[in-house]
């Protein structure tokens, strides 16, 4: 399934929940941000140490402790954010409860929490079936470039 594809799933999605709300699948928006955008409420679960796009610069400029970058605050400025410890029982259980009432997920890979055996993309989705589970991912789920990344680390 290609970003529009995904795009257009979530927008299917947030319809029901938003009346008369366009959303326009663009490859080249963040898709979450789509939904803020079409008055639909979306939570960003971090892990402990938070999303490392907070820490992220194009410049290699350092960012503050405690602020975020440029790219990070553009994408999630419109979003609730929650951590989340794997590693925590009470913590899995939280994010259990915003799945059950979730219309939909986007995830990705890079974090002990989306790589915790109940938060996979197939596993959310035996989980709650109501949801419509997206993965944006540089080369898919399985096969052999499943773990490679998009573009060089720095």
């Amino acid at each position: 399934m290609g970003i529009r594809d995904a795009l257009q799933h979530i927008a299917e999605a947030v319809k029901n929940q938003i009346p008369e709300a366009t959303v326009n699948a663009s490859p080249r928006l963040d898709a979450p941000k789509l939904v803020v955008g079409a008055r639909g409420a979306v939570i960003k679960v971090e892990p402990p140490e938070g999303d490392p796009l907070r820490r992220w610069s194009s410049s290699g400029a350092a960012i503050e402790r405690g602020g975020d970058g440029a790219l990070f605050s553009f994408l999630a400025g419109s979003k609730h954010s929650v951590i989340a410890d794997p590693e925590v029982d009470s913590d899995i259980q939280m994010v259990g409860r915003l799945l059950a009432t979730a219309d939909a997920v986007v995830w990705s890979a890079g974090s002990k929490l989306a790589e915790h055996q109940s938060f996979r993309p197939a596993a959310i989705l035996r989980a709650h079936p109501q949801l419509t589970v997206t993965s944006i991912t540089p080369f898919g789920l399985d096969g052999p470039w499943r773990d490679r990344a998009a573009t060089p680390a720095r």
